[in-house]
């Protein structure tokens, strides 16, 4: 089963060998070459890319044109100019989500269902690469949430760039759960829920195996967690909050190796049956329940594990 990690991948690598439908060229203004990803790309391509490029009028920052790829192993070669970091006051961030989204969208228009970016603005450009990865990996997810099917490759330039959206990638996933402040402040207050509420939720499991059906009366602690959350105090409060995520699209996401994305949902699913009375299937439970469990397992493990090695 694929699954949102497998849409998008992180690798170390060259860029120019890749062999996705395209690859995006973190270029300047004029799109005649440079230095960088720039300059190897113009290389690899050979002279026809450059000469296509001199017809192309140049390129905005934060916008993204295509051209064809010439002696490259992709097809395509999307073009997109970075913003130079100025302390960022200066639009620098806005500049490149939009490198990102601009050029994404060139491939949802083209029809590409792979696509390949460097680690854009992140060398002579001086943009902080902590900063570059998240903006990176949130707008790429909001496209694969709403619209882009296709997979998505960051290419880092060594296993150190790599490691920045290592670090990040699954809190800047939650965004595929809905408005990404919505889903952070919710994870917030998860956070605070005690080791009791998940071993009780997770006792649902082998009444939900013999299909059982989970409702308002016996759904897994939903007034316990309203009160311990305080997020909603009447219907109309839940309906408002609930509109911040796809709730529609949220039972089939295969996020299953998100920790937080289970949390989300699983707490999401109880709290939709208490608030509304639409009880949950046990397959659809089990889904998100049967894989939390294996977490909170190894979880309990590796926490036993660090207490016998420190005593």
């Amino acid at each position: 089963m694929e699954t949102y990690s497998d849409r998008i991948r992180i690798v170390v690598g060259d860029i120019t060998r890749l062999p996705t439908d395209a690859i995006v060229n973190a270029a300047n203004k004029s799109l005649l070459g440079g230095g960088g990803v720039d300059g190897a790309i113009h290389r690899a391509a050979g002279r026809g890319l450059l000469e296509e490029c001199m017809g192309l009028g140049g390129c905005e920052t934060g916008q993204s044109k295509m051209t064809g790829a010439y002696n490259l192993p992709c097809m395509k070669v999307i073009h997109t100019v970075g913003p130079v970091w100025h302390g960022g006051g200066q639009g620098e961030r806005e500049l490149l989500a939009s490198c990102y989204d601009s050029a994404l969208k060139l491939a949802e228009e083209n029809e590409l269902s792979s696509l390949a970016f460097p680690c854009i603005s992140t060398g002579v450009y001086g943009f902080p690469k902590d900063q570059a990865a998240r903006i990176a990996l949130h707008t790429i997810f909001a496209h694969i949430r709403d619209s882009y099917e296709g997979q998505v490759v960051i290419c880092c330039f060594d296993e150190h760039d790599a490691r920045y959206y290592e670090r990040c990638f699954w809190e800047e996933s939650l965004t595929l759960l809905g408005d990404h402040e919505a889903v952070m402040g919710y994870k917030e207050k998860i956070d605070t829920l005690p080791d009791d509420f998940w071993d009780e939720l997770l006792a649902y499991i082998p009444r939900l195996e013999r299909g059982e059906k989970v409702t308002d009366s016996n759904s897994p602690r939903g007034g316990k967690l309203e009160k311990k959350l305080g997020v909603c105090t009447s219907p109309a409060d839940y309906l408002s909050w609930s509109n911040c995520f796809n709730t529609g699209q949220m039972p089939d996401y295969n996020l299953m190796n998100n920790v937080y994305c289970l949390f989300v949902i699983s707490t999401f699913l109880s709290r939709q049956a208490y608030w509304t009375g639409c009880s949950a299937t046990p397959e659809k439970l089990l889904s998100v329940l049967r894989p939390l469990r294996e977490y909170r397992q190894r979880f309990l493990s590796r926490r036993g594990n660090n207490f016998t090695q420190r005593g």
